[in-house]
């Protein structure tokens, strides 16, 4: 048997986070392509269409220290279950407001979305070590990566095919439902309160998860390292979509962005197979921002689909590579008690990075009129933010300077299987 089908079935509860996962990320990324679409359609520049990366990230980072400290102090089955919930009803309300053609309020509710979804990610990532064993952890985050990859990929090509046919009402309908159906998943999980010590309840202890990761530089490093990869992805990103909706490739605009990004998707399920994630990152960090920068280059030089999709692939090969490295050690690296708020302080990284590179990338194009020089931007950017940190904080495999000599609090995973 397949080693993901094999943990699949000894641990039935990380199987309904699983499916949770699998439900609400494929109506994600249908949503993510119509909106672009819509935006880009109805007249937006470049800074609209950054916009749109950002509102997808940026609230999250403004709210993940809040949400870390929710995931430490109550039931984290309760938290993301709460947060499906919600996400269902903004999501029919930016149907109704496209169906309505009222692009600031898709925009609004989605702000809104997003900022809810804060509270589900430090929750989850909290959550899947208390429902595998600890040499579990590697294989659990690898299989989320391909899944996360095979959704992307079909979610952004049925995106485009929706968008180009239908209109973006379509997607954001069945995007409502899936989230509806993750929450009905979740609830088959038994109840997943911190455990260890939970620290003083008074007051909300927002840097408990910084003040961990500074005592260990290892720990430290994988916490922050998906900002200098997500800063080039960011800058990267927006000279992809606008590359794609308006080069004369002769296949739709929509059609054209979806099979891009359907490539990069692909990339980040093969990247930790095909090279499985070294201990700092090493390898998917820097292809990660060569990549972007490589797919910037491309699009001033030939508009041949065949290369432009290799190169997005690879690009996303380092992406895969990259996440599956950091989440991981996180995990492995940090203890239960403040699990929540090292995983906010890692949304926070990532967050912060795809925001500031689509950002600065949205800016040059709208003073240069050259799309490409935005994802140049961003991985110019990117290398230099991953160099700061990997001075700032060396990888040490024993977990550097100052490690804690206890190991993390895990609770029993045969409770789960049982």
């Amino acid at each position: 048997m397949h080693p993901f089908l094999s943990l699949l079935r000894r641990r039935p509860d990380f199987r309904r986070l699983w499916l949770s996962n699998v439900s609400s990320s494929l109506g994600d990324w249908l949503s993510y392509v119509a909106v672009s679409v819509l935006v880009v359609r109805e007249g937006g520049g470049p800074l609209a269409l950054a916009l749109v990366l950002v509102i997808h990230t940026l609230p999250q980072a403004a709210l993940a220290p809040f949400a870390g400290v929710l995931a430490d102090r109550r039931d984290r089955r309760a938290v993301m279950i709460g947060a499906h919930a919600v996400r269902a009803a903004l999501t029919l309300g930016m149907a109704g407001a496209a169906y309505a053609g009222s692009v600031a309020l898709v925009q609004g509710l989605l702000l809104l979305r997003v900022t809810v979804g804060a509270f589900f990610g430090p929750a989850e990532r909290a959550a899947l070590p208390r429902l595998v064993a600890p040499d579990e952890v590697v294989q659990a985050n690898r299989l989320d990566a391909l899944t996360w990859s095979v959704l992307f990929t079909g979610g952004v090509a049925l995106g485009g095919v929706l968008a180009a046919f239908v209109g973006p009402v379509v997607a954001l309908l069945i995007d409502a439902g899936t989230f509806v159906l993750g929450a009905a998943v979740l609830r088959g999980l038994p109840a997943l309160p911190p455990s260890g010590p939970v620290g003083p309840r008074r007051g909300l202890d927002v840097a408990g998860g910084w003040r961990a990761a500074r005592r260990q530089p290892a720990l430290l490093r994988a916490t922050l390292a998906k900002g200098p990869v997500l800063i080039a992805s960011g800058g990267g990103w927006v000279t992809l979509n606008l590359a794609a909706l308006s080069v004369d490739a002769g296949v739709d605009g929509a059609l054209l962005l979806g099979l891009l990004q359907a490539a990069r998707g692909l990339g980040t399920g093969v990247g930790p197979l095909f090279a499985p994630a070294d201990a700092d990152g090493r390898r998917g960090d820097p292809l990660t921002i060569a990549g972007a920068a490589a797919f910037a280059l491309l699009t001033l030089w030939t508009s041949w689909l065949p290369l432009w999709l290799l190169v997005g692939f690879l690009w996303g090969v380092g992406a895969g590579n990259s996440w599956v490295w950091t989440t991981s050690t996180v995990q492995r690296l940090g203890d239960d008690a403040v699990m929540g708020r090292l995983n906010a302080l890692d949304l926070v990284a990532q967050t912060v990075g795809s925001s500031l590179g689509a950002l600065a990338g949205g800016l040059v194009v709208a003073f240069s009129g050259v799309p490409a020089h935005a994802g140049l931007l961003g991985a110019a950017l990117g290398a230099a933010a991953l160099l700061t940190l990997r001075r700032a904080a060396p990888y040490s495999p024993s977990g550097g300077r100052g490690a804690t000599t206890s190991p993390p609090v895990r609770a029993n995973p045969s409770q789960s299987a049982a």
